[in-house]
């Protein structure tokens, strides 16, 4: 579920819009970010675990400058708040890291692996990011990994 909340003091309109999934595609760190180079560069020294990785991808973002969004009250871009959430989880969750970025407004055409290690739990709780509170379980224990090892252009997969 992604919420977008138009900031003008005069509408505070919000936007709900609902998608099923059953892959969760996270990112490490956003493009055009501030660290975002530092991040490409320095990736091989950090490492982080996938509750960390969803709790980053599920922050509170606002979206303005060239990424203000068309208000339907107001009908003007504005700067708005935007939440991503969870509505609803699938019985079985696929985990896909977005390793591969784009290095284009910096390096025309490049892309780059992020090589952030990864922690991986043996069980994570998404409560946390649940609007639809019911009693469906929130917990998912670990079964699979497929893993890549090499860079965009070649490389080997394991699970």
């Amino acid at each position: 579920m992604t919420e977008i909340t138009c900031l003008d003091p005069k509408c505070k309109h919000s936007h709900r819009s609902f998608e099923g999934f059953t892959i969760l595609s996270l990112g490490f760190i956003k493009e055009g970010s501030p660290n975002y180079l530092q991040h490409i560069y320095n990736c091989t020294n950090m490492t982080i675990t996938i509750s960390e990785l969803i709790e980053k991808n599920f922050q509170k973002e606002i979206l303005d400058g060239d990424n203000k969004f068309k208000c339907a009250k107001c009908q003007k871009k504005q700067k708005c708040d935007k939440v991503v959430g969870l509505y609803e989880l699938p019985k079985i969750l696929i985990i896909h890291l977005k390793r591969f970025k784009s290095m284009y407004f910096y390096i025309k055409g490049e892309f780059q692996k992020d090589r952030t290690k990864i922690k991986i739990e043996e069980s994570i709780d998404l409560k946390a990011f649940i609007q639809q509170k019911d009693n469906k379980s929130t917990k998912y224990n670990l079964y699979a990994i497929v893993n890549h090892e090499g860079d965009l252009e070649f490389g080997h997969y394991t699970a």
